[in-house]
């Protein structure tokens, strides 16, 4: 099987040998995707804007022009140039930011920014492009991904971690679904290649979800790193981070989201190698190193 992997500059020597590196551009409307697409039989879509170089939420016109319009121009051209599947994968965003009960494919969509509701509006426009035609339309949702190099949050809290001031999380018992990357490579590999997932939305999270201290401690414990948990009531922690800017972040991961992945696991067969405490420790492991 031969990869062909398409990006805005190119992924050059970062490619595993055998794999086509394509160089794109901007991913919006106009997107030329025809050299990419030859001789593809299916199409994994991961590209799509979340943040803005500062890490401030993007425009909506940003959301819409990347997000649903770029998703939607690769579809058009996949299905021109034969391609019998497109795996598109979106955001449990889409459901909400937060959940007490175990989300599943059978939720009804609650996005709450404009990244989620990008995500969704995504979806709907590819299901409706896709139906009744020659292409089987496959939607991932995945929960926040952890593993060697992630960004966002998690790269932003080892940080802190590295800091060796005080972590005030303490008090935090919450639990919020993740899913590592190994995992969540492992379910898009079953999404193009097994039948049974032709036309089906799958979420993606791992067995188990962790508290913010147990997340906390495994990272640590990968970097290498002691850390002080203080308990601060979430009230606090939203104050204090409002202040700078990041009340939204800190909400995010002091909140519940609960989602089981069970669909996947029992239609496709689909189980992780990896279990969420060693793939954590190995993405502390990683941020350590890449920090010398």
């Amino acid at each position: 099987m031969t990869v062909h992997a398409a990006s805005r500059r190119g992924l050059g020597a970062s490619l595993p040998d055998g794999a086509r590196d394509f160089a794109v551009g901007e991913v919006g409307p106009d997107t030329d995707w025809r050299a990419a697409l030859n001789g593809c039989s299916a199409v994994v879509h991961l590209a799509g804007v979340a943040h803005n170089k500062e890490g401030k939420s993007s425009d909506q016109s940003t959301f819409e022009r990347v997000n649903v319009e770029g998703a939607t121009r690769l579809a058009r051209a996949a299905l021109e140039g034969g391609v019998r599947r497109f795996v598109f994968v979106s955001s449990i965003g889409v459901l909400g930011n937060r959940s007490d009960h175990p989300l599943t494919e059978a939720d009804t969509p609650s996005p709450v920014d404009l990244y989620a509701h990008s995500k969704l509006d995504a979806e709907l426009q590819l299901t409706q492009l896709c139906a009744g035609t020659s292409m089987d339309l496959v939607i991932l949702r995945p929960t926040l991904v952890y593993g060697p190099g992630c960004p966002g949050n998690l790269q932003r809290l080892m940080r802190l971690l590295e800091t060796g001031l005080p972590i005030p999380f303490g008090a935090i018992d919450s639990r919020r679904a993740m899913i590592g990357i190994e995992a969540l490579t492992t379910l898009i590999e079953a999404c193009v290649l097994d039948p049974r997932a032709a036309g089906e939305t799958f979420v993606a999270a791992d067995d188990t979800a962790s508290t913010l201290p147990e997340l906390v401690k495994t990272l640590a414990e990968g970097m290498g790193r002691r850390i002080r948990l203080v308990p601060v009531q979430k009230s606090l922690l939203l104050a204090a981070a409002g202040l700078i800017g990041r009340a939204a972040d800190i909400d995010r991961l002091t909140s519940p989201l609960l989602v089981d992945a069970s669909k996947a696991r029992r239609l496709l067969g689909w189980r992780s190698q990896i279990d969420q405490r060693e793939g954590l420790l190995r993405t502390g492991a990683a941020f350590a190193r890449n920090r010398r």
